[in-house]
């Protein structure tokens, strides 16, 4: 039962290492395409971009603000900001709020917040899933939108 305990937890680590590996890869390569899409946004620097994630404390707050930089770059112009920002900072919520329950119940064996603990961490998953594909697709729309342009010129 220890060995599969065991087993199980390093798989979980190695997933967890590779998805936030794969997220870090695409919010660098979407912050790259943003200043693409919008030249003088203010975006700061991608080294502060990772690093902020790493930092205790920090990454519980400037990563968010990070994001909402880059998806507002990925769409001047759009009229659907009220509800981009909702799906981010609903993703954050559940997030942070997971990383908050896990925190204050690692000592605890309650069955409620370990439940409660694992529904913010899946509801945190889709809903990062969500930010992904919105503001890939963000980007698409204004790549379409800038090759449109230069074609009809």
């Amino acid at each position: 039962m220890i060995v599969r305990t065991g087993v199980a937890s390093m798989v979980s680590a190695y997933a967890i290492t590779l998805t936030a590996t794969l997220f870090l890869t695409w919010f660098h390569r979407s912050r790259r395409n943003a200043r693409l899409i919008s030249p003088g946004a203010e975006l700061g620097s991608d080294a502060w971009a990772v690093f902020a994630w790493l930092i205790p404390v920090v990454n519980l707050w400037v990563p968010r603000g990070l994001l909402l930089g880059t998806q507002r770059a990925s769409s001047p112009g759009t009229t659907e900001k009220g509800r981009d920002d909702v799906l981010v900072n609903a993703w954050w919520l559940a997030w942070v709020g997971h990383v908050a329950i896990a925190t204050i119940g690692r000592s605890s064996t309650s069955l409620p917040l370990l439940v409660v603990t694992q529904a913010l961490n899946i509801t945190s998953a889709a809903l990062a899933v969500c930010v992904v594909r919105r503001i890939t697709s963000l980007q698409s729309s204004a790549g379409d939108s800038t090759r449109a342009v230069l074609q009809g010129t």
